[in-house]
């Protein structure tokens, strides 16, 4: 359940307006690029996790340069699992409209968690 609302608030929220929503019509993912997704998007969450606790202590303007380290990070998180911005959100756009995708997803996950 958590992983669920993970996916929910990371694509939702964070990655879509941070990565752009447009994505372009592509082939469904393989499970190695479903496995990279998911990964990606539990590292993308525990660094969230981090920058937020670091933000409460910083005054509002020093919170701009934070989101620049955040954005950067989160472009650091989907090289680092072999996606770019576009296979990132159209893998975001089909996990959201198939079921089997998103159950995929969200075992992946927590492969990844428990290996964290």
């Amino acid at each position: 359940m958590r992983v669920r609302a993970l996916l929910l608030f990371l694509v939702g929220s964070m990655i879509a307006p941070t990565l752009g929503l447009a994505a372009p019509a592509m082939a469904a993912p393989s499970d190695a690029q479903l496995r990279s997704y998911a990964y990606a998007l539990v590292e993308v969450d525990q660094m969230r996790q981090r920058l937020s606790e670091r933000s409460k202590a910083l005054l509002p303007a020093d919170r701009i340069e934070l989101q620049s380290e955040q954005r950067h990070q989160v472009y650091q998180i989907l090289l680092r699992n072999a996606l770019s911005r576009d296979r990132f959100n159209a893998i975001s756009s089909m996990v959201d409209q198939r079921p089997v995708l998103r159950r995929k997803v969200h075992q992946f996950a927590m492969e990844a968690l428990v290996g964290a």
